[in-house]
């Protein structure tokens, strides 16, 4: 993916517009570090990639794909 744009930014990471490589397509990815989140922050965390996983509905955003490194947990969404 690369990386275009800041879209937003939180407590615990940023969110950018990106592109794949592979198919040009435009995208998000929430970039999160784990390092500063704290347990609560890291359960709601878990529960967004549980729903994120589970759900497909025209009104939610579609996830692509997630990376984990040991301290970081992109989510890749589709761009909206």
């Amino acid at each position: 993916y690369e990386l275009m744009e800041e879209i937003g930014r939180g407590n615990f990471g940023t969110v950018w517009k990106c592109k794949d490589k592979k198919t040009q397509a435009i995208c998000a990815v929430k970039s999160v570090d784990l390092t500063k989140a704290d347990e609560k922050g890291l359960e709601n965390l878990q529960q967004e990639v549980t729903i994120l996983t589970k759900i497909c509905h025209p009104n939610t955003i579609q996830l692509h794909a997630l990376c984990e490194t040991k301290t970081d947990l992109h989510i890749i969404t589709e761009y909206v």
